[in-house]
């Protein structure tokens, strides 16, 4: 795992299963390669849990952003993290796109509808995770509900992204 670090001790909460799915145009070039994805590297990572009333309880929350580091830009980047117990082994895991923003005030106060919503917004993965250019930082955001009380760790880590096939029409 690229970043692996304990859960806070505060009751956990809830697994939002939000994957999504990719597929590379013709003109980009899908990465997979754990090696070359060693170029898009994990900043700022975080975790915390936030009472929501409307969903009932806790969530559990881990953010932060991924940093391009590749000399071209890439676009599409997909995360996954990992919930693990005090042996390492994987409890519960979950893929996301890049790009994706919610404030602190909106996981207290957003309905379940409102929060898979604000977690599948296309539009703002598009506007934040296409053309990355070399140096810059997109966002990420896991919300977990119903966390089993055996997690003692996660991990996060960079699974995908997309590189144009010819960097020279990359603007």
């Amino acid at each position: 795992w690229r970043s692996e670090q304990p859960v806070a001790a505060t009751p956990p909460a809830a697994n939002d299963d939000t994957a999504q799915q990719s597929s590379a145009p013709a003109s980009e070039i899908l990465i997979t390669d754990p090696a070359a994805l060693a170029s898009i590297t994990l900043l700022d990572v975080k975790q915390y849990y936030v009472n929501n009333d409307k969903l009932g309880g806790q969530l559990f929350i881990i953010e932060g952003n991924v940093v391009n580091n590749f000399p071209t830009p890439v676009s599409l980047i997909r995360v996954e993290a990992t919930l693990l117990d005090e042996d390492k082994n994987i409890i519960v895991s979950n893929q996301q796109f890049c790009g994706i923003s919610v404030s602190y005030f909106q996981l207290q106060v957003l309905t379940e509808k409102e929060l898979t919503d604000a977690l599948s917004n296309k539009l703002e993965v598009l506007a934040k995770n296409t053309n990355v250019q070399p140096g810059s930082k997109v966002p990420f955001i896991f919300v977990f509900r119903s966390v089993p009380p055996t997690v003692r760790a996660f991990g996060v880590r960079v699974i995908e992204a997309q590189k144009p096939e010819n960097p020279d029409t990359a603007q």
